[in-house]
């Protein structure tokens, strides 16, 4: 083996087992930082879970909202988009894209693509309302 190949093996390693007292450095103080601040984590955590539960709620709330009166831009900036879910067999498209000489495995993106514009007999196709969430909520004072 060459010099030099030797010389980039050796350094490989050291730097590799230095990498290796850094992580655990690293993970050492992860451990001391989040033991120290446990309560601060689970409040955070607790927050979280919380938050995302009012804000699935308001996202459901908002969809009836939309479904009774068609209004898309809601309170707080909250909006809804309207598009178009298939429902398909894998199967069944695959064998379908081979007998339009699409491909030799499908190609869900392009499938999904032209089964939106065109009947595909065993494609259904459903409204799919999802409701947004703004970068900043916009409240009345």
């Amino acid at each position: 083996m060459e010099t030099t190949t030797k010389q980039q093996l050796q350094e490989y390693a050291e730097k590799e087992k230095k990498s290796q007292e850094l992580k655990a450095i690293y993970e050492d103080k992860l451990i001391r930082f989040n033991t120290a601040n446990i309560e601060l984590l689970t409040e955070i955590n607790n927050l979280k879970i919380e938050t995302d539960g009012i804000k699935e709620t308001v996202k459901q709330e908002a969809i009836k909202e939309f479904q009774a009166t068609g209004n898309k831009k809601l309170y707080g900036g909250i909006g809804i988009r309207v598009g178009t879910e298939l429902l398909y067999d894998h199967n069944e498209a695959l064998d379908w894209a081979k007998h339009h000489e699409l491909c030799l495995k499908l190609d869900e993106k392009a499938f999904e693509s032209l089964a939106k514009t065109q009947d595909i007999e065993f494609v259904a196709k459903q409204e799919k309302i999802t409701a947004t969430w703004p970068t900043k909520l916009e409240l009345e004072q």
